[in-house]
Parts: structure tokens; C-alpha cells; sequence
């Protein structure tokens, strides 16, 4: 005849089980919520940057683009940095690449309508991960350009 479990052992179950649950669902919120407060910090430095290259930016005589970057020692002037950016317009001709863009074979995905944006991740051929944000803007002397920008975890 099988010998019933104890109470104590039923006991431990009854507790230990809930608990371990309740500890899992607790990791996997908390979890979910830092990712997303990281993903949106992203966005939001991405979103600075845009407005940092608008400000520098200055569109020539011939159509070109010319950026000022005001820091000499700036990231995107240096080659696989983990920043990038470029300016295109809404045919998609490039305007403007950063430097540090160059070889790196980067999508900067569809062009987005004016007044819209659109962010996501993308996997580098060396394996690292970089947000992508691009957004339609309108200049009173560019009309329907767009900027984008990548930065990197580094």
C-alpha cells in the first residue's frame, strides 16, 4: 500500500508553488517593462539627434547638403561608431551621410511620409544592434526631406 504524502511535504508544495510562480510572472513583467523603458529612452535620444541635425544642417545652392557638426571629436565623424544618420529626399536620393556610415552596409529602411516616423531594431552584419529612426520632415528650404539615425548600445 502507498504511503500518503505528509503534511508537511504538502505543505511546502502548497506554498513553494504559488511562490515560484508568482516569482517567475514577476521577473517576466518587470522584464517587459525595462525593455520598453529602454526602447523608448532610444527613441527619444534618436529623436534629439534629429533635431541636433536639422539645426546643423544647411541645404547649397545646387541642392546638396552641407552638416556643421559643431563637435569635432562627434561620433558620426567617426567610421563604425555606433552613430549614424543620413539625409534623403523623398525620392530617395541621399543628401547627406555621416562619415561614420561609410562601408556599413546600414538600411535606413522605406521612406516615411512627412510629419510621420518610424522606429525599429536592425541587426548589424557584425552582430550588434543598433535603433533606426526615421522621420518625414519638412523644411521651409528643403521640402520633403528626410533624416535619418541609428545609434548603437556602445
Amino acid at each position: 500500500m502507498a504511503r500518503a504524502p505528509s503534511v508537511r511535504r504538502q505543505l511546502i508544495i502548497a506554498v513553494a508553488v504559488p511562490l515560484v510562480l508568482s516569482f517567475a510572472l514577476t521577473v517576466l513583467v518587470l522584464d517587459r517593462i525595462f525593455r520598453q523603458s529602454a526602447e523608448q529612452a532610444l527613441r527619444s535620444r534618436l529623436d534629439e539627434e534629429i533635431v541636433a541635425l536639422v539645426t546643423a544642417a544647411e541645404l547649397t545652392e545646387g541642392g546638396r547638403m552641407d552638416l556643421h557638426v559643431l563637435d569635432p571629436e562627434s561620433r558620426l565623424s567617426r567610421r563604425h561608431s555606433g552613430q549614424y544618420a543620413l539625409v534623403r529626399n523623398t525620392r530617395g536620393h541621399v543628401l547627406w551621410s555621416s562619415p561614420s556610415l561609410v562601408g556599413l552596409p546600414l538600411d535606413f529602411g522605406p521612406l516615411v511620409r512627412t510629419g510621420s516616423a518610424s522606429f525599429w531594431q536592425e541587426v548589424l552584419p557584425d552582430g550588434s544592434v543598433v535603433g533606426v529612426l526615421s522621420r518625414g520632415l519638412e523644411w521651409d528650404y528643403a521640402p520633403g526631406v528626410e533624416a535619418d539615425v541609428a545609434r548603437g548600445a556602445g
